[in-house]
């Protein structure tokens, strides 16, 4: 299976407050584009309806956090943390999730394409009724 990668802006802006840029652009329900953000700490938030896209999420952590409906297109996840996060009916296409702790997290009723997810933890993580095409599962834990 061949797999499409994300597509990232060879231009993306460095966000240092991860939340204060999204909680901006939600309100007006704005996209957010080309960006690349770094070692956040966030915990507890609403970021449903969200939408990503061509972006680097590195080293976050986002746990307890609400992405329900989100929409994530050609964005890299790298050494994230979204333990116990929901992203039920979020939308995902084009993504790569690599070396991430999933644990617990709330998957259901999303839709994942041309995806991949690489050495990553998604211990009692719920997938149930997820639709997927294309998906790519390479080393990991779903016990």
């Amino acid at each position: 299976m061949n797999v499409a990668k994300p597509k990232i802006s060879k231009e993306v802006m460095q966000i240092d407050a991860f939340y204060s840029y999204v909680k901006d652009r939600l309100s007006d329900d704005i996209s957010i584009i080309a960006i690349k953000s770094y070692a956040e700490r966030i915990e507890g938030m609403d970021f449903s309806r969200m939408e990503l896209r061509s972006s680097i999420i590195e080293n976050c952590k986002f746990c307890s956090c609400n992405f329900k409906s989100a929409s994530f297109i050609n964005v890299i996840f790298q050494s994230c943390d979204f333990s116990n996060s929901k992203f039920a009916d979020a939308y995902f296409e084009r993504c790569q999730f690599v070396d991430c702790k999933c644990v617990g997290l709330d998957m259901h009723g999303t839709v994942i394409k041309q995806t991949t997810f690489e050495q990553s933890n998604f211990k009692y993580s719920n997938f149930d009724e997820t639709k997927m095409t294309e998906v790519i599962f390479d080393n990991i834990d779903f016990t």
